[in-house]
């Protein structure tokens, strides 16, 4: 006993028997495989010594919802990044709506980002918060029923405030920066600032330090040139990669080499020489100890 099936339309494959097993008087036989929304004819035989009996019958396979998959978010910014899916099986029907699921909480993935529809599609999502983890996954509709893919993450890069540059002499200054008020709470993994001279390239790494409790950080750097100009950037790392400022610049103070007193009985000429050929004002502080200058 058993079935032989094709598409309505097409001829049955006399070589591709569907042997089934019988029970009593019935017999069955489980088809995987077919195509959705499809006409099909299918018929049953039985085979005794006395020759072969056979009776047709048809059906129709049911819609099934799309098989989509969610592929990694790109183009990671502050505040976006692009979204993108791939339909794999429509279902049976065209496709009717396709788009992603979001939010920071993957067990309710309230908000949706629509896209044009297509097997392929992507979308940028332009209203994200800085710092902050979200979780997406792409969907697809057909006329019936509606797919959805595996459930990804990104985290979107953390914001950084205007970098100051203090406590300038001619060989040190400070250099201090700060996480905006704005960003979310995914893990700052690293901060941490650039310099050089203006002339010359960034170094390949930063120097890192750590982030204080009010979000902010900075360092002291020293062995600088009296008199030159610098430049440096700060940066920020979590998850989703490394934010930085716009590069600012300062110059060097010059540097006081000597300094005397040429002194009499009511006067006295004070001398100074400086390192550098760019100071617009000179003169002195004077007083009768050090703590009055």
């Amino acid at each position: 006993v058993g079935f032989y099936c094709c598409k309505k339309g097409e001829s049955y494959d006399p070589e591709n028997k569907l042997t089934a097993n019988l029970d009593g008087n019935t017999f069955s036989y489980s088809i995987s495989g077919l195509d959705p929304v499809t006409e099909y004819t299918f018929k049953a035989y039985a085979t005794n010594a006395g020759g072969t009996g056979e009776a047709s019958s048809e059906f129709k396979t049911k819609t099934i919802a799309p098989v989509v998959e969610t592929k990694a978010a790109e183009g990671i910014q502050t505040t976006s990044a692009t979204l993108s899916g791939i339909v794999t099986k429509v279902g049976g029907h065209e496709l009717q709506e396709v788009g992603f699921m979001y939010g920071t909480d993957n067990s309710t993935l309230a908000s949706v980002l629509k896209a044009t529809t297509a097997d392929s599609f992507s979308q940028t999502l332009t209203t994200a918060k800085s710092n902050t983890k979200y979780y997406y996954k792409a969907y697809a509709k057909n006329e019936d029923k509606t797919g959805e893919g595996e459930i990804l993450n990104f985290t979107t890069l953390p914001t950084l405030d205007v970098l100051s540059v203090t406590a300038i002499t001619g060989t040190s200054a400070t250099l201090n920066c700060s996480l905006k008020s704005d960003n979310g709470d995914a893990t700052i993994t690293s901060v941490g600032f650039y310099y050089c001279e203006s002339a010359e390239a960034f170094p390949k790494d930063p120097i890192t330090v750590s982030l204080l409790d009010d979000r902010t950080f900075s360092i002291s750097i020293t062995g600088l040139t009296a008199v030159t100009e610098y430049k440096v950037k700060a940066v920020a790392t979590n998850a989703g990669g490394t934010s930085t400022t716009d590069e600012f610049t300062f110059t060097t103070a010059p540097t006081v080499a000597t300094v005397k007193a040429s002194p009499d009985a009511r006067q006295a000429v004070l001398n100074g020489t400086f390192v550098g050929n760019d100071a617009t004002t000179v003169g002195f502080m004077w007083g009768t100890s050090e703590n009055s200058l």
